[in-house]
C-alpha cells in the first residue's frame, strides 16, 4: 500500500511509516497456520483491497523454511518455481507456496498446485477474489475437498482504530475512527488512501491526546482508484447505484418502487450490488461501501435532493419504522416536508435509540415549525447532553467547545426551568407541578451543570405535588440522579421511600415495567447502586425486570439505559474471567462505533475499567482517553469528569505527575459536585505528592478516602483504595476498617 511507503509527517509522529500491516488479522493468521501445519491447503477469499495480499505477505515473513510467492497475473508464474518446489528441502522443513490472484491461474497451473499437494513437504496458501469464479478457467477449484476456504472480512471498527493508531503514531479520536470506517467500510487499502488525502489536505491534526478530525475527509484518491469500476454504466444502472449509495441496504418492498430490474442485473454483473437475506428480511445492498461513498460524494445538490425525494416518498408511503425510520428522519431534516408533529415523533424515536444528536436536531426542526412545550423540552434535553462532555477551561471551569459554551447551556436551562416550577393561583399558594417539565429541569441541572444533589432534592420535594400516576417516576428519577451523581446512600434511601408500591410495580411482571417508566427508572437506579457495591445478583435482577421495556423504546430521559445496565452487569460479574469480559466490552465498543451513538463513551469507559483491573494500564489509558473524546459528541451520563479523574489517577500511578496535574485541571466543577469524582481527584493529588516527594506518608490520606467511599456506598471504590493502602504498607486492621 502506498500509504505505508509515503514519507513521514514533518512533526515526526510518523503518520505513514512502516506500521504492522496485520492489525485485526491475528486470529485469521492463526487459523491459516493451524491448517498449514496440518498439511491442508488454504484459500483466502475476499473482496478487492480487503487485505488478502497482506496476509500472504505476513505468512511469508513468519515461515521458517523456503518460501515461493508468486502472482497469478505473471505468465508462467508457477512454471518458474516448479523445480524448486518438487525438490525436498534440507532438514525437517516445509516449502511454502503463496499464490496471489489465484483465480487467474490457467488450467495447467491449477493442475500443478494439485500435484504439489501430494508432496508431504509442500504447503500451499492462495488468495482469490470473492467473485473470482467468473474469471477462473478451471471453475471454483479452491472450494474442493482438499482446500480449506477462509474468508478475509473487512476490518471491524475497533481494528480500524488500531490500524489508525499504528499508521498515525498515536491514537485517533473515536469520531475520526468512525468516519474512516464509515467511508472505507473497513477496507485497509481505502483507509490508507483516505489518510493520505487527509494528510495532504489538512483534514486531520494531532491534538493533546489523539489525532483529530478537523475537516470533512477528502475522497480524491479513492475516486481516482475506483473510477474505472464505475465507468460505462447505463443511465438506469447509474440511477440505481445512486439510490443504493444513499440507502443501502434497501428493503425489497422499497427496492421494487425505486430501482429497475435491468439496472439491478447490470450492477450484479459488475459486482457492484447483490441481494442478501437477514433477520429483517431480504434486501438489495451495495457490495462495497467504498463505492457507495464515492458515488454519494459526487452527487450534485439538485441531483441529491431529487434522489432523496424519491427515497423519502417511498419510505413515507411504506411507513418504515425503527432504524429505517431514522434514515427517513435524516432525509426529511435535509428536505423538509414534514409537520412539527412528525418531527417530534421522530425526535422521540431517535432518543430511545440513543441517537441524542439526531434527536436534538429533529426536535429543533419541530420547534422551528411551531411545536409546543413537549418538543422544547426535548431540545433542552439534547442541548444539555451534547454539552455535558465538552472540554472544560481550567481557569473558568466552563465548557469551551463551540456551541457548548456556558451561555448556551445556561440559556437552555433557563428556558426549561420555569416550566418546572410549581404553578398555583397565586405566589403564596403552591399548586400542581407539570411532571414532564419538572423532570426535564432536573435532568438539565444534573447532566448539563453537574448539580446532582440539587436536582435530586428538587424532585423529591416536588414529588407530592405531581399527579398520582407520575409520583413514582419522579421519585425513581431522583434516585437515579443521586446514584449517577455518586451519592449512593441517598439513592438507596430514595428508592426505599418508594415502598411496597414501587416494589410491587417493578416486580409485578413485564407488562407493568413496560407500561410505567417509574419502575424502569427505579430498576436502573438500583442497578447503579448495586454495581457500585459489587452486588452482581441485584444488578442481574434489575436487568431482568427491565428486559421487555427496551423493545418498546425505554425511558426518554435516559436514552442509553439499556447499555448502562449491560455495562454494569459486565463490570459487576466477578465470577467470569476478566479476559472474557474484556472481549465482550471490545465487541460492544465495536458495535457502538458503527453508528457512533451516545453509548460509545460509556462502552469505552467499561472497556477501560476492565483493562485497568486486569493490569493492562496502557490499554486502559487508551480506552479511557477514547471515552473522553467520545463524550464530546454526547454525554447523557455526564461521564467525562469521572473519566478525566480516572486518567489523572492512572497518570499518577505510572509516575507522570505532569499529566496527572494537567488532567486534574480539566475535571472542572464536577470534583466539588460529584463525590466519586472528588475522591478520585484527591487520590490523584496524593499520588502526585508522592511522585514529587511532597507527601511523606500517603497512608492516612488513602485510609480517609477509602472510608469515605465505604460510607457513601461505593464499596468497590473503597476496597480498591484500601487495598492500595495495604499494598503500600498499611496495617491490615486499618485497611479492613
Amino acid at each position: 500500500m502506498e500509504m505505508l511507503h509515503a514519507p513521514p509527517t514533518t512533526d515526526g509522529r510518523g503518520l505513514v511509516g512502516r506500521a504492522e500491516r496485520t492489525v485485526g488479522r491475528e486470529r485469521l493468521l492463526q487459523s491459516v497456520e493451524r491448517e498449514l501445519v496440518a498439511a491442508r491447503s488454504v484459500s483466502l477469499r475476499g473482496g478487492p483491497g480487503v487485505g488478502k495480499s497482506r496476509v500472504l505477505d505476513e505468512l511469508r515473513r513468519r515461515h521458517l523454511g523456503p518460501v515461493h510467492a508468486v502472482a497469478a497475473r505473471s505468465p508462467d508464474a508457477l512454471a518458474t518455481i516448479a523445480d524448486e518446489v518438487m525438490a525436498p528441502p534440507e532438514g525437517n522443513r516445509s516449502v511454502l507456496v503463496l499464490v496471489d490472484d489465484a483465480e487467474r491461474l490457467p488450467r495447467l497451473d491449477v493442475a500443478r498446485l494439485h500435484a504439489w499437494q501430494e508432496r508431504p513437504w509442500c504447503r500451499i496458501a492462495t488468495a482469490v477474489a470473492a467473485h473470482g469464479a467468473a474469471r477462473s478457467q478451471a471453475g471454483v477449484w479452491w472450494q474442493g475437498q482438499r482446500w480449506r476456504c477462509l474468508d478475509v472480512a473487512p476490518l471491524s471498527r475497533t481494528a480500524t482504530g488500531e490500524l489508525l493508531a499504528q499508521l498515525l503514531g498515536g491514537p485517533a479520536e473515536p469520531r475520526l475512527v468512525h468516519e474512516l470506517w464509515r467511508l472505507s467500510g473497513g477496507n485497509p487499502v481505502a483507509v490508507g488512501e483516505l489518510l493520505i488525502d487527509a494528510r495532504d489536505t489538512g483534514c486531520i491534526a494531532p491534538g493533546a491526546d489523539s489525532w483529530r478530525l478537523v475537516a470533512p475527509l477528502s475522497l480524491r484518491r479513492l475516486t481516482s482508484l475506483l473510477g474505472g469500476r464505475l465507468e460505462g454504466l447505463s443511465a438506469v444502472a447509474l440511477h440505481d447505484l445512486q439510490i443504493l449509495a444513499l440507502a443501502s441496504p434497501l428493503p425489497i418492498r422499497a427496492a421494487s418502487s425505486l430501482v429497475h430490474p435491468h439496472g439491478v442485473r447490470e450492477l450484479e454483473a459488475r459486482g457492484l450490488a447483490r441481494f442478501r437475506s437477514g433477520v429483517n428480511g431480504r434486501s438489495l445492498a451495495i457490495v462495497d461501501t467504498v463505492h457507495g461513498e464515492v458515488v454519494r460524494a459526487h452527487l450534485l445538490g439538485d441531483e441529491r435532493a431529487r434522489l432523496l425525494g424519491e427515497l423519502a416518498a417511498v419510505f413515507d408511503r411504506l411507513e418504515l419504522t425503527d432504524r429505517r425510520g431514522l434514515d427517513l428522519a435524516r432525509w426529511r431534516l435535509e428536505l423538509g416536508g414534514w409537520s412539527a408533529e412528525r418531527f417530534h415523533e421522530a425526535a422521540v424515536l431517535a432518543r430511545v435509540h440513543g441517537e441524542v444528536v439526531l434527536a436534538h436536531d429533529l426536535a429543533s426542526a419541530a420547534v422551528a415549525l411551531g411545536a409546543g412545550a413537549p418538543t422544547s423540552r426535548l431540545v433542552a434535553l439534547g442541548a444539555s447532553e451534547r454539552c455535558a462532555g465538552a472540554p472544560v477551561d481550567p481557569q473558568s471551569l466552563q465548557p469551551t467547545a463551540g456551541p457548548c459554551v456556558h451561555e448556551a447551556v445556561g440559556g437552555w436551562f433557563e428556558a426549561a426551568a420555569p416550566a418546572g416550577r410549581w404553578r398555583g393561583p397565586n405566589p403564596t399558594e403552591v399548586g400542581p407541578v407539570d411532571a414532564d417539565a419538572l423532570l426535564v429541569t432536573a435532568h438539565t441541572l444534573a447532566i448539563g451543570r453537574g448539580g446532582w444533589a440539587v436536582a435530586s432534592a428538587d424532585l423529591v420535594a416536588a414529588a407530592p405535588r405531581v399527579a398520582t400516576d407520575r409520583h413514582d417516576e419522579v421519585v425513581a428519577y431522583a434516585a437515579l440522579l443521586s446514584a449517577l451523581g455518586g451519592d449512593l446512600a441517598t439513592a438507596q434511601r430514595t428508592l426505599s421511600s418508594l415502598g411496597d408500591r414501587a416494589a410491587s410495580a417493578a416486580g409485578g411482571g413485564t407488562p407493568t415495567a413496560v407500561e410505567a417508566p417509574g419502575p424502569v427508572l427505579a430498576a436502573v437506579a438500583e442497578a447503579v447502586v448495586a454495581a457500585a457495591g459489587g452486588e452482581h445478583e441485584r444488578v442481574v435482577e434489575a436487568v431482568d425486570r427491565t428486559a421487555a421495556a427496551w423493545s418498546q423504546g425505554g425511558p426518554v430521559l435516559l436514552p442509553i439505559a439499556e447499555h448502562l445496565l449491560a455495562g454494569l452487569e459486565l463490570l459487576s460479574d466477578l465470577e467470569r474471567p476478566l479476559a472474557e469480559r474484556i472481549l465482550e466490552a471490545d465487541d460492544e465498543v465495536d458495535r457502538s462505533l458503527q453508528r457512533f451513538g451516545a453509548e460509545t463513551g460509556w462502552w469505552y469507559a467499561v472497556d477501560g475499567w476492565l483493562r485497568w483491573r486486569s493490569g493492562d494500564l496502557a490499554g486502559a489509558r487508551h480506552r479511557l482517553v477514547s471515552g473522553v473524546l467520545a463524550c464530546r459528541s454526547a454525554d447523557p451520563l455526564r461521564l467525562r469528569a469521572r473519566l478525566v479523574a480516572d486518567l489523572a489517577v492512572l497518570a499518577a500511578l505510572t509516575g507522570s505527575a505532569v499529566e496527572a496535574e494537567w488532567r486534574l485541571g480539566q475535571v472542572g466543577a464536577d470534583r466539588h459536585q460529584h463525590p466519586g469524582v472528588g475522591e478520585r481527584c484527591r487520590l490523584a493529588e496524593l499520588l502526585v505528592g508522592v511522585v514529587r516527594r511532597g507527601v511523606a506518608d500517603l497512608l492516612p490520606g488513602l485510609l480517609e478516602l477509602g472510608r469515605a467511599a465505604a460510607s457513601a456506598g461505593r464499596s468497590l471504590d473503597a476496597v480498591n483504595t484500601l487495598h492500595l493502602a495495604a499494598r503500600l504498607g498499611g496495617s491490615a486492621a486499618d485497611a479492613a476498617g
